[in-house]
């Protein structure tokens, strides 16, 4: 059972050594946590990890009448753990019909990189009805 709230955990032994929260089991009558899983994680190297993608803006081509197509909502990026983000922003307010943004477009924070291929889709505008500008 994952936890919704991670505990902190304070060990002293390696100063190298980060250890990461993975996953706990509480006792259903008590809260009392019975069981704890942790991982040991060196603070420089780096890491693939999955972040999520967070579209903001209204794409022109929307209010034209043409469909988004989120293709991905996610990707794995590679970065030591002091560099994680919690998501990624893509603005999506410049696509237009028949238009994609591609993992090789986004901006990302410093000193995180994109495991995934350059050439993957995350998000497409297609054509539907497109309705004239001026009716």
């Amino acid at each position: 059972m994952g936890l919704a709230h991670k505990p902190a955990c304070d060990l002293a032994d390696n100063e190298q050594a980060h250890k990461e929260f993975i996953d706990g089991q509480v006792e259903c009558t008590v809260t009392v946590m019975v069981k704890v899983d942790l991982v040991a994680i060196d603070r420089e190297a780096p890491l693939i990890v999955e972040i999520p993608i967070e579209y903001v803006g209204r794409p022109k081509a929307l209010i034209l009448g043409a469909q988004l197509h989120v293709v991905r909502r996610s990707i794995e990026v590679l970065c030591r753990p002091a560099d994680i983000p919690s998501k990624l922003v893509v603005n999506i307010a410049d696509l237009d019909v028949n238009g994609v943004i591609h993992v090789s477009d986004m901006t990302l924070p410093p000193n995180v990189e994109a495991h995934s291929a350059g050439h993957y889709a995350l998000i497409t505008c297609v054509a539907g009805e497109v309705k004239a500008e001026n009716q």
